[in-house]
């Protein structure tokens, strides 16, 4: 199964501060209206609009960081699934 970035969710940078804002639309769905991203959450959440698998994203954080992939893979599900949480992503089939 697949994630996405919510319809109404919108990913952006404000001010130098990476953000996820909860417009009207997605409101209802998401325990806050905006949370602040540090700059690795940020490169996650722009990989998952532009499609990138879990895979392509582990291969592109190990290559560029020199990071234990299995570690790596484990840390980036567990985000998406605290994102799930907070209703900012959404699984799909």
């Amino acid at each position: 199964m697949s994630r996405k970035i919510r319809e109404g969710v919108i990913c952006a940078d404000v001010c130098g501060e990476h953000m996820l804002v909860a417009t009207l639309k997605a409101r209802p769905y998401c325990r806050k209206r905006a949370i602040l991203l540090n700059e690795t959450g940020y490169q996650l959440m722009q990989f998952l609009q532009k499609g990138y698998s879990v895979d392509e994203m582990v291969q592109s954080f190990t290559k560029q960081y020199g990071s234990d992939g299995t570690q790596t893979e484990r840390d980036i599900k567990t985000f998406f699934e605290n994102m799930e949480k907070e209703g900012f992503v959404e699984k799909y089939s």
